[in-house]
């Protein structure tokens, strides 16, 4: 499994199907911008959008 997911991971990569998304972080009370959290995301031409809980153990261990 862990070999057909780094497959499958480093095709996404060179598709640019795995990106980044930039979440503001916002005061509650006053609106203010604090910051941005960035998120990544893949989408799979086949399945959909693919959690990242699915995908980021095995990128961490591929060093």
């Amino acid at each position: 499994w862990n070999i057909s997911l780094q497959a499958r991971i480093d095709a996404a990569l060179a598709n640019g199907e795995i990106y980044l998304i930039y979440q503001p972080k916002i005061l509650v009370n006053s609106g203010e911008l604090v910051g941005v959290e960035a998120l990544v995301r893949w989408r799979d031409p086949d399945k959909g959008l693919i959690q990242p809980d699915h995908f980021i153990r095995q990128c961490e261990n591929a060093g």
